[in-house]
């Protein structure tokens, strides 16, 4: 989704342009000129600005160093060996967990259910105070991204459809205009979304940011060889999980 109180969007900069029609993506995601309209772009393709709207029913949300602990495989101290993260239902490739600086190792240190959201420290791993890389006390942050619930979804929605929960999202969950055509930001908008690799790492602004396999904001450009989507003004917190880039 699109933060549009946090967003600056240029009035000259905003066009119109017909979908592809098989087309589906979250606002926020990168647009690209595809053979039969306005697509979500990927690796491979030549970014055209940011979607300015939703055109699909799965939305999902980012959520940012959201912390935890103590997490402990030996459960010493009264720790746990399992915490249950604020959402389930996460999307698979899209979680990072650090325990301080210390980015862990899935499978190695913790394993996560991404249906039920249950994330459990491994045997041996940097989460078991009985082994000698216990680390940070057990005390972590996850990064990840969720699909919407019915009833979250329902909760952001007056009676005629629009977005009233949330700081000024998106206006609607299906907005390809009648005649088939959506908008698409342009270079010298502002933008706030939350359409970001939520397993990288964002740490500073000033970073170019690129579309990823999923037409999700990353700062790693992929081969070498991608044009720039943005660049990064403001970074994701717990507390405001939303990237700022200026469209180039």
């Amino acid at each position: 989704m699109i933060n549009r109180n946090l967003s600056q969007f240029n009035a000259n900069r905003i066009g119109t342009l017909l979908a592809a029609p098989t087309a589906a993506w979250e606002a926020g995601q990168v647009a690209k000129i595809g053979a039969s309209g306005i697509d979500v772009a990927g690796t491979s393709d030549t970014p055209f600005g940011i979607l300015a709207n939703n055109h699909m029913d799965a939305l999902t949300r980012a959520v940012y160093a959201e912390a935890h602990g103590p997490v402990d495989y030996a459960q010493a101290g009264g720790a746990t060996a399992s915490v249950t993260l604020a959402h389930n239902n996460i999307l698979a490739n899209s979680y990072a967990v650090y325990a301080g600086t210390t980015l862990l190792v899935a499978g190695t240190d913790y394993t996560l259910n991404t249906t039920t959201g249950i994330l459990t420290a491994v045997a041996s791993g940097k989460l078991d105070s009985a082994h000698g890389t216990y680390t940070n006390g057990g005390m972590i942050t996850v990064n990840y991204r969720y699909y919407l619930t019915v009833a979250e979804k329902a909760g952001f929605l007056d009676a005629n459809g629009q977005i009233i929960g949330g700081p000024g999202m998106d206006n609607n969950f299906d907005d390809v205009y009648p005649d088939g055509h959506t908008t698409v930001l342009l270079s010298g908008n502002v933008v706030f979304t939350d359409q970001f690799d939520t397993a990288a790492a964002w740490t500073v602004p000033g970073v170019k940011v690129y579309a990823d396999a999923n037409g999700r904001l990353s700062p790693t450009n992929s081969g070498g060889t991608q044009e720039p989507v943005g660049l990064v003004i403001s970074v994701p917190t717990a507390t405001s999980p939303w990237l700022g880039i200026v469209v180039l």
